[in-house]
């Protein structure tokens, strides 16, 4: 049936402010898994994002923090302030690109922001302008003797690192982990400042980091001023609001997605409103201990001087329970703390997790909302490549929407394969949701058994030669999995 529409046309005076086109430009199509363009067309420079005043057993004395931008454009020697004006946008055509700012681990004790220098350099030949930032360390008596100079504590500083597992050091871990939340806010400020200059696309800013710098990442994306303060009582009364710290640029901004490498969360009770529906995806290894999966005791200290914390698995749990049309993925396999974590360039599974988050995030960009958790039950030690790729191929392809959940066995009953696949969740395969099946297939995405609305819980799939299987919950109204 022809349904006639009629548009009422309104003509008014106005002016338009030209928006910059966004990017898509280089040696082939950006945001994708391969670079589009070469280390040596990525231009690195450091700029002061921050001064500070309170940092840990400081003399009270202001301490500048830099931060270093990775991107495909020609960077500006200084910034607008510094000089009079700095027209960037024609070194880019005049068009703007993604921005994730990446955040080095070291327990908030060690580190540097060039530790994470071989994932910035990946994300920016493939498009990204990218950022590495400093941030005040240290909370045991000790880490204030550092001999390194500025927050860049590395190997050779030899840092002195007493035990931490002391319950007297709570509020001082607590104090450090809002130290670097304000100076992590303080740096997303300076860069949305600063977008047009640095040709950053302000609708689309990630954020992620690895081991701290994913705490830092996921607090930072999860719990506000008062959510803070509930968790970590009396440091806005010492360190100030967080949002208030460091300079004096006022920018607000929305984060558009979190890449968690082996981080976690103070507590998933913050993941509740509307500003918290942030995709996500992440990597950790079942048997951290640092850092751990689920819920668990931080930085190994199993008196539980910290009590609880909540890793990539509880947060995946409650991103997908609260949200169900939030896409979110998470990958995981036996291991300790940093699962596929050495030198992109030379590993193909430390390029992987890059070219994963890369493609989820250029997925989400194009509307996919697909929620996926991999669980490899193997140690990390033994998952060459080739079975990562067979298991979960790198796809910056727009998929239909489905929850998927892909696990690594042999022959076991459909109830193990898909319990087994879920963190924490256990599936109802006699009370399946209408519209929903339960799907078996092999390693090439053939399906071997399909069952809608299925009771029967075993499957002999003795016959698939590969013995890799892919167990997932499809249907047609993106609903959530409930425990």
């Amino acid at each position: 049936m022809r349904k006639n529409i009629l548009f009422i046309v309104c003509a008014c005076m106005f002016t338009i402010n030209a928006r910059p086109q966004f990017c898509n430009s280089g040696s082939g199509n950006c945001y994708k898994e391969d670079s589009c363009f070469l280390e040596s067309q990525v231009h690195v420079h450091d700029y002061k994002y921050a001064r500070v005043f309170n940092t840990y057993k400081g003399s009270g004395a202001p301490v500048d923090l830099y931060i270093t931008i990775y991107s495909p454009c020609i960077l500006p020697d200084q910034l607008p302030g510094q000089l009079d004006h700095v027209d960037n946008l024609l070194t880019c055509k005049k068009c703007i690109r993604p921005f994730i700012m990446l955040i080095h681990g070291g327990g908030f004790r060690t580190g540097c922001r060039s530790t994470t220098s071989d994932e910035c350099l990946e994300f920016a030949k493939r498009g990204y302008v990218v950022a590495a930032i400093d941030y005040r360390l240290g909370w045991v008596p000790g880490d204030e003797k550092q001999p390194c100079k500025n927050f860049c504590f590395v190997e050779e500083c030899s840092p002195i690192l007493d035990d931490g597992c002391r319950v007297v050091y709570k509020d001082s871990l607590n104090f450090a982990m809002y130290r670097a939340l304000q100076d992590a806010a303080a740096a997303m400020r300076f860069v949305v400042h600063y977008a047009v200059n640095l040709n950053i696309d302000t609708n689309f800013l990630y954020i992620g980091g690895y081991s701290a710098g994913a705490i830092i990442s996921a607090n930072l994306c999860y719990m506000n001023q008062q959510e803070l303060n509930l968790a970590m009582p009396g440091a806005n009364i010492v360190l100030g609001p967080r949002d208030l710290s460091g300079n004096s640029f006022t920018n607000s901004y929305k984060i558009a997605g979190l890449f968690n490498n082996w981080g976690c969360l103070y507590d998933t009770i913050y993941i509740k409103g509307a500003g918290d529906k942030i995709p996500m995806i992440a990597f950790h290894g079942i048997d951290d201990s640092t850092v751990p999966f689920a819920k668990g005791f931080p930085l190994d200290c199993n008196n539980g001087a910290y009590g609880y914390y909540y890793g990539s698995s509880a947060m995946y749990k409650r991103l997908t329970n609260i949200y169900p049309n939030l896409p979110v993925e998470l990958y995981a396999c036996y291991g300790g703390h940093g699962i596929f974590n050495n030198d992109p360039e030379k590993d193909k599974r430390s390029l992987y997790r890059i070219q994963k988050a890369i493609c989820f995030f250029n997925r989400v960009r194009s509307g996919d909302k697909t929620q996926t958790f991999v669980q490899i039950n193997k140690n990390e030690n033994k998952i060459p490549f080739q079975e990562l790729d067979l298991i979960s191929p790198v796809n910056c392809s727009y998929v239909p929407n489905s929850h998927i959940y892909a696990v690594n066995t042999t022959t076991e009953p459909i109830a193990t394969i898909l319990t087994s696949a879920l963190p924490d969740t256990t599936i109802p395969l006699g009370n399946v949701m209408p519209k929903r099946s339960n799907v078996i297939t092999d390693a090439g995405k053939k399906i071997v058994w399909d069952k809608q609305n299925g009771k029967s819980t075993s499957l002999s799939i003795e016959e698939v030669a590969d013995k890799l299987y892919l167990a997932a919950i499809r249907d047609d109204g993106h609903l959530a999995v409930t425990p």
